[in-house]
C-alpha cells in the first residue's frame, strides 16, 4: 500500500521534483534526465513519483511551462513599468529581451537540440492546444496594458512570435547576424501589432 502524504508533504515533494527536474534538464537535457535520478535527488521512492506525475515528460513539460510563464511575467512587468506607453522600438526591445531570457533559462539549449520538439510530440494533443491558447491569452493580456495595440485575431500573431522563438534552432546556421535578424523579425511583428 502506498504511503499517505499530508498536503504539506505533497507540496514539498512536488516543489522538490520541479526543482530537481529543472536542474537536471538544464544540465543533462531531457533525454538524459531520468526518473531514477529525480527520485534519488528528491529522496522519495520511485512509486511516489507516479503519484505526482504519470511520466517524466509531464514533469519536464511543467518545468518548461514554468520557465515560459516566468519569461512572460517579466515581459508584462517591463511593459507595465513603461506605464503602457510602449511604441514599436520599446516593444521590439522587450520581446528581444524575452528571447535573451530564454537563452538564460536553458530553454534555448532544449530548443536548439531539438529535445523540446520531441517532448512536445509526447504531450497529449489537448496539452499542446492549451499551450497555444496560453500564448494567445498572453497577447490578449498585452492588449489590456498596451493601449495602442490594434484589434486583431491573436492566433496568427502568437504563431508568428512562436516562430521567431523557434529560430533559436537555427542560430548557428543564421550566423553572426542572428541577433540582428531576430530584432528585424520582431520589429516587423510589432509594427503590425501596434496602430
Amino acid at each position: 500500500m502506498p504511503k499517505q502524504y499530508s498536503e504539506k508533504e505533497k507540496e514539498i515533494i512536488k516543489a522538490e521534483l520541479l526543482h530537481y527536474a529543472a536542474e537536471c534538464m538544464g544540465t543533462y537535457g531531457i533525454k538524459k534526465t531520468t526518473v531514477d535520478e529525480l527520485v534519488r535527488l528528491a529522496k522519495i521512492p520511485k512509486g511516489t513519483f507516479y503519484l505526482f506525475y504519470e511520466s517524466k515528460e509531464m514533469l519536464l513539460m511543467e518545468v518548461v511551462m514554468q520557465w515560459h510563464e516566468k519569461i512572460e511575467q517579466e515581459m508584462i512587468q517591463k511593459i507595465i513599468k513603461k506605464s503602457g506607453n510602449v511604441g514599436v522600438e520599446e516593444l521590439t526591445e522587450i520581446f528581444y529581451q524575452c528571447i535573451l531570457s530564454v537563452e538564460e533559462t536553458g530553454l534555448a539549449k532544449l530548443i536548439a537540440s531539438g529535445e523540446l520538439e520531441v517532448l512536445m510530440r509526447k504531450m497529449p494533443e489537448t496539452y499542446v492546444q492549451g499551450h497555444m491558447e496560453h500564448d494567445e491569452d498572453m497577447l490578449l493580456s498585452l492588449k489590456k496594458i498596451v493601449p495602442n495595440m490594434r484589434k486583431m485575431e491573436t492566433g496568427p500573431y502568437s504563431a508568428a512570435l512562436r516562430g521567431v522563438f523557434g529560430l533559436l534552432l537555427y542560430e548557428r546556421e543564421m550566423g553572426a547576424h542572428f541577433h540582428e535578424a531576430i530584432r528585424i523579425m520582431l520589429r516587423g511583428i510589432v509594427m503590425q501589432l501596434l496602430i
